[in-house]
């Protein structure tokens, strides 16, 4: 990862309470090697991608300047009145370092069309 992402990952990180803070160090410790373009192309695959795609749909996504590559599984939809929310397993390999991870986020579409994390 850039200094600028871990930093500001880093920021997040300082910022939350005990027990999320466990859940995001796994998380900070298996994004290690996954570079900005490759989180850009696992947010499309997840977010625009995935619209009106059913639950259990698999997407694929491959980065040409990295080498990684991975696939996003819609594993769950919710709605409300005022979020449209998406339970996603993210499998990534991360090529030049011969690993695989493997993460779930839920993110929800706010009223104004952006996206945020829950998980």
């Amino acid at each position: 990862m850039r200094p600028l992402a871990l930093a500001l990952v880093g920021i997040a990180f300082l910022s939350m309470s005990g027990s999320a803070m466990g859940q995001w160090r796994f998380m900070f410790e298996a994004l290690d090697g996954v570079e900005p373009s490759d989180m850009e192309l696992m947010k499309q695959t997840a977010r625009e991608r995935m619209d009106g795609k059913e639950v259990g749909t698999r997407l694929t996504w491959q980065n040409p300047e990295t080498g990684n590559r991975g696939v996003v599984a819609l594993l769950e939809r919710t709605e409300s009145a005022e979020l449209e929310c998406r339970l996603n397993r993210h499998s990534v390999e991360l090529v030049d370092l011969d690993r695989r991870v493997a993460l779930e986020f839920k993110i929800c579409r706010r009223p104004g069309g952006e996206w945020q994390v829950y998980q």
